[in-house]
């Protein structure tokens, strides 16, 4: 990648999130990250993640991520969620730093 039209930092859900919607959306997105663990920061990174949420109002690119990562209720399994955002930043073409 010679040119980037976004740089993102973190490793957050959050952040790769916004990730992965700029490069559907046609953007050319490098993700600068700190650490080489699994993506997904802190939800991941401790281990087996409960998460608060109500399923009625999760914004779509979440509920999205969530459904990938076989979520029923609020246990998000972490070596799945590293493997969903690892194959859908290929799978858009961002650069990870």
């Amino acid at each position: 990648m010679t040119s980037i039209d976004l740089l993102v930092f973190g490793d957050e859900i959050e952040s790769i999130l916004t990730s992965v919607s700029a490069a559907r959306a046609g953007a050319r997105v490098a993700l600068c990250r700190q650490s080489t663990g699994w993506l997904g920061g802190l939800s991941t990174r401790g281990g087996l993640a409960y998460m608060d949420i109500t399923w009625d109002t999760l914004p779509p690119m979440f509920e999205e991520f969530l459904r990938a990562c076989g979520v029923k209720r609020v246990c998000l399994e972490p070596n799945t969620a590293d493997k969903v955002l690892r194959q859908w930043c290929q799978e858009a073409g961002i650069a990870l730093l």
